[in-house]
């Protein structure tokens, strides 16, 4: 099973739908988290392309689109959707997706935009798999809704994973764990360390996956304006899934005029 995460940027304005499409199935991934994937009129290509490959697509909200019109938008009030999960039909794997409830669809500070849970499992086994994908508010310009959004993470899904539980978060996190995650590091660069995610990966034992199994080679999957880089997309892996998995991970070379972030592949991820 092959897992990738990568932010589009709310696709370029000038970029091409289609290359984007053609950028993902290359990776020839069973799971793909498409992250910050607003913009409804360039979507919709993707999600075509997506559907016509054999994948089913989930947004936020817990709706499977089908049928969808090309450029359709996604929308719960006036939020826009901004998280794909695309399953391979053919991997064997069927997601279903978690429904919020009625008060979480309402709270705004929910950021149901951001956020997608789905239940992956097996039809010939009982083992489920927890996925989370989640598109972060910035620990940087936007700290008080970073804090309510991880408080989110650990009252409605961390803290309900047991320890036999098989669990991964993965997306933008829009911050990183050490000040080892910036290329270019200064005094500043330590008040941005998200301690959330430190919470995540030091109290409660989750496993940054990049962290453990990656190497130093293309370390950054986004760059500033300045050509700073930094590590944004991150996969986190329940202490169980951690054990049991023989996976490996990768940060992939793309080119740099279709997003200014580069996908996070990790394969073998679920052959427990």
């Amino acid at each position: 099973m092959k897992i990738m995460t990568w932010n589009i940027k709310g696709l370029y304005p000038k970029t091409n739908p289609e290359n984007i499409a053609k950028q993902v199935l290359e990776c020839e991934a069973d799971i793909i988290v498409l992250t910050e994937a607003g913009r409804s009129r360039m979507r919709g290509p993707i999600l075509d392309t997506l559907e016509k490959n054999n994948y089913e697509c989930h947004l936020p909200m817990g709706r499977v689109k089908n049928g969808h019109k090309k450029g359709e938008v996604c929308k719960l009030g006036d939020i826009p959707c901004t998280i794909i999960i695309a399953i391979k039909k053919s991997c064997g794997w069927k997601g279903t997706p978690i429904e919020l409830s009625d008060k979480q669809k309402n709270d705004k500070s929910f950021f149901v935009n951001r956020w997608l849970y789905i239940n992956l499992k097996k039809s010939d086994e009982k083992k489920i798999i927890n996925l989370l994908g989640v598109y972060i508010p910035g620990v940087s310009k936007n700290g008080a809704a970073n804090t309510v959004f991880w408080n989110n993470i650990f009252e409605e899904f961390v803290d309900k994973i047991k320890n036999d539980d098989a669990a991964i978060i993965i997306g933008d996190f829009n911050g990183y764990l050490s000040v080892d995650d910036i290329e270019k590091k200064d005094m500043r660069s330590k008040k941005l360390v998200d301690t959330d995610m430190l919470k995540l990966y030091n109290k409660m034992n989750w496993v940054d996956a990049w962290g453990e199994r990656g190497n130093n080679y293309n370390r950054f999957t986004w760059r500033s304006r300045a050509k700073n880089g930094f590590r944004l997309d991150y996969a986190f892996l329940s202490p169980c899934l951690a054990k049991d998995s023989k996976y490996t991970v990768q940060h992939l070379d793309i080119d740099s005029t279709l997003s200014d972030h580069i996908p996070l592949v990790i394969d073998e991820i679920f052959n427990m």
